[in-house]
């Protein structure tokens, strides 16, 4: 009788697809299991035997599974051509994992790889398809349809980029790639799931594994979960630069004055159409609007029965002056900040990330560290210190939670 020897190789066949090879090692053996290996993790299958031979079902036990029998063993002249990788007419043998697939392509036509694109395993998308359909698999087909969602994607962040201020550059291309990234794993990962068990239309319903097949369902549903989790990145993206202007921005100064000098020309022109309105009871002759800024104003005056320009905006405007004007004062006013240092440890302004820190001699009590949250301080791993935004409230919160242990401030 033939037997599975230790340390040789075997290879068996798709039924659904006779260029699909499946190659397994034998690790180690008993009188009734082998222990194989495909590459990536290794497996106890039970022992049969029938017409002088050994088999096992390396994949599982259902119809029109795979069957590995000990006399298919991997000849040396088959195992030199997939490790040596040797072509015969622009023919390139390709191994990922334990599945062989015969490339027809030259190697000086294939694409070169771009750096925001991450591998989706095509091999184990072919096994998918086996599973579940009767077509056969067209090679390249899985990372085509994650690369046109990465296109995608990428005209996204790209027109975020002409529309943001450069210093959000580094975020838009974090998040990209974080969206590149999750997305290769997220399709690797339905994959791989589509091929714990096939369908029945494939296999047929003898002897079907129902339970299997419906935690495989349970999978499939979380993984499309995940999917539209990742989906959600690409709305990150899009509202990069939509939140106002950050205190840490470098040029935020700059833009809110920029902001400012905006508000009060608008100030000034409701001010004029106001006046202008209260003198002549009309609109007509106005110069400073155009004549359709004059027919809508109209309209809506004499639709709601009003008698002055609907400005309400007027007094919120103001308002927006203001704050901004408060706004600038403060961060001019924040490069006279400064720290100082306490009983057990120093309180820093670090203006390079706009940032107040508190850094401890030694690791707080947790009362301290509650303390701190409560005051709106986080513990920062990178900077290794307790921080919150610089300001002069952040000074008033730091010298509050410092006094409230009776930490002693030294100038």
């Amino acid at each position: 009788m033939t037997k599975f020897e230790v340390g040789k190789k075997y290879s068996c066949r798709s039924i659904a697809d006779r260029d699909c090879i499946f190659e397994f090692e034998i690790v180690k053996r008993t009188e009734k299991t082998v222990v194989i290996k495909d590459g990536l993790k290794e497996k106890r299958c039970k022992i049969y035997a029938e017409n002088e031979e050994e088999y096992i079902y390396p994949l599982g036990k259902y119809s029109m599974c795979p069957t590995l029998r000990s006399s298919k063993e991997m000849t040396e002249k088959t195992q030199d051509i997939v490790k040596q990788k040797i072509k015969t007419q622009d023919i390139e043998v390709q191994t990922t994992n334990n599945v062989t697939y015969v490339d027809f392509q030259k190697p000086e036509e294939k694409e070169t790889e771009t750096s925001i694109y991450y591998e989706i395993n095509e091999k184990v998308a072919a096994i998918a398809n086996d599973m579940v359909s009767f077509s056969k698999y067209e090679q390249g087909s899985a990372t085509a349809e994650y690369r046109r969602l990465v296109d995608k994607a990428a005209k996204i962040a790209e027109q975020k980029k002409k529309e943001t201020d450069p210093m959000y550059h580094p975020k838009i291309t974090y998040y990209f790639d974080l969206y590149a990234r999750k997305l290769a794993e997220n399709i690797n990962r339905y994959y791989e799931i589509s091929t714990r068990c096939p369908s029945v239309m494939i296999v047929g319903p003898a002897k079907f594994p129902v339970k299997k097949k419906e935690r495989q369902v349970y999978a499939l549903n979380k993984n499309f979960q995940e999917y539209n989790e990742i989906q959600k990145i690409l709305e990150k993206i899009q509202s990069i630069g939509k939140g106002g202007i950050r205190s840490d921005d470098p040029r935020a100064i700059e833009k809110l004055k920029e902001r400012l000098l905006t508000l009060e020309k608008n100030q000034e022109h409701m001010k004029k159409v106001n006046a202008y309105y209260r003198k002549n009871k009309t609109l007509e002759g106005c110069g400073i609007l155009s004549e359709n800024e004059k027919k809508l104003l109209t309209s809506f005056m004499e639709r709601n029965e009003i008698t002055s320009v609907p400005y309400g905006d007027l007094s919120n405007n103001y308002m927006c002056i203001k704050y901004t004007k408060e706004r600038i004062a403060q961060l001019e006013a924040r490069d006279s900040l400064k720290g100082w240092k306490f009983e057990a440890g120093e309180v820093v302004a670090n203006k390079e990330i706009n940032r107040l820190q508190i850094l401890f001699d030694e690791k707080p009590e947790e009362e301290v560290r509650n303390v701190l949250k409560r005051n709106g301080f986080k513990w920062a791993c990178s900077q290794k210190a307790w921080q919150r935004l610089l300001n002069q409230n952040a000074i008033f919160a730091a010298k509050r939670v410092l006094k409230s242990f009776g930490k002693e401030i030294k100038v």
